[in-house]
């Protein structure tokens, strides 16, 4: 299995966070620009060049900054929480960031289902924008697969209409029951404390296929695209099926390998107390699959870059704070900021933690 990064472009540190940008989102801007790219010919003016061109990138703009936004509502919750997210890539639907208190519950369901609320506060800001200028349609806005009139109206206007449809598809999308979602990851936060660990996830790792079946079903059931519109809904639904199953078989093979190692370790008592006498040389360990090693090295390198990030936090952390003492509050960057607020968050983690 291959690593994420190798189909990413890196982007540089953001608020001390390595940011990457997926290839996918790359082709959905191929895509948005062609289908915003009139035909040729000789009946084309420059003009309507001139608007297309400009009407697409104003499209994957929106859409990349409502993802930026997403993934900074995950990365304030774990901060907040105490975790540290140690790596972001941004793909055209949001990806909940690495975190360090996996199976928290808790904490886990606050930083997955804080990407969507940033999304709809979006929604709501710019549906209120456009009731109170009295913008005729704006329900038409709602249907996730054929807007209609999205790009009408002055530039402002199609500013608010595609950020108000961008967002709501965002919070659609991510709050399906589904694997690698944000829903799927909620539900199975909300499922670990009665059904464990393993159990809640092969539970979503069903209701993930079950979501997959039923997005090809609308696909046929939606058949072709309307008069106006150029891409038919099936096309989409089909592509984001197909990316929930095998994400589904990852996360089944993952929690396959989580059982075959907790059984290793675990003792057969099923002929009474003596099998613990009759044991000899301790077993070998069980072969991890491919999947299992990959993630158990990604782990170990995510452990350690964490571990160094953090050392590097800390020791800057008196230079900050005579900064502080020095110029005051303004005299301090947002990436400074962030450090004070990322250390103080984790000793108040590891004083709960000791304290309990």
């Amino acid at each position: 299995m291959r690593d994420d990064t190798s189909w990413s472009l890196g982007l540089g540190r953001w608020l001390g966070v390595p940011v990457r940008l997926h290839v996918s989102f790359i082709l959905l801007g191929m895509a948005i620009l062609f289908l915003c790219s009139p035909p040729g010919g000789p009946a084309v003016s420059e003009e309507l060049l001139r608007q297309q061109l400009f009407e697409g990138v104003l499209v994957l703009g929106i859409w990349f900054f409502s993802v930026v936004l997403h993934e900074a509502g995950h990365i304030a919750a774990i901060s907040r929480l105490g975790g540290l997210a140690d790596e972001v890539i941004l793909t055209p639907l949001g990806a909940l960031p690495p975190r360090d208190f996996q199976f928290e519950t808790q904490r886990e369901l606050v930083s997955a289902l804080a990407g969507p609320i940033v999304n709809l506060a979006v929604w709501l800001l710019c549906a209120a924008f456009l009731l109170a200028l009295g913008e005729p349609g704006t329900s038409n806005l709602l249907n996730p697969f054929y807007p209609r009139d999205l790009l009408l109206g002055a530039w402002a206007i199609k500013a608010l209409k595609v950020g108000m449809w961008i967002n709501w598809l965002l919070v659609t999308v991510n709050l399906l029951p589904a694997f690698p979602l944000d829903g799927g990851r909620a539900l199975s936060c909300m499922l670990g404390p009665a059904m464990g660990h393993r159990r809640g996830t092969m539970v979503v790792v069903k209701a993930t296929l079950i979501t997959a079946v039923m997005l090809l079903l609308f696909a046929v059931l939606l058949g072709p695209a309307p008069k106006g519109f150029v891409v038919a809904a099936w096309l989409p639904l089909t592509t984001i099926a197909v990316y929930l199953y095998f994400h589904a078989r990852e996360q089944a093979q993952i929690a396959s390998d989580d059982e075959s190692e907790e059984d290793f370790l675990g003792y057969d008592f099923s002929q009474g107390y003596t099998s613990l006498e009759q044991r000899g040389e301790p077993a070998a360990p069980p072969r991890l699959g491919p999947i299992r090693r990959w993630l158990e090295r990604r782990r170990q390198e995510k452990e350690a870059r964490r571990q160094i990030i953090e050392r590097e936090e800390e020791l800057r952390v008196d230079a900050i704070l005579q900064q502080l003492h020095d110029g005051g509050p303004e005299s301090l960057s947002p990436e400074d900021r962030a450090v004070l607020h990322r250390v103080s968050a984790r000793y108040r983690s590891r004083s709960e933690s000791e304290s309990s």
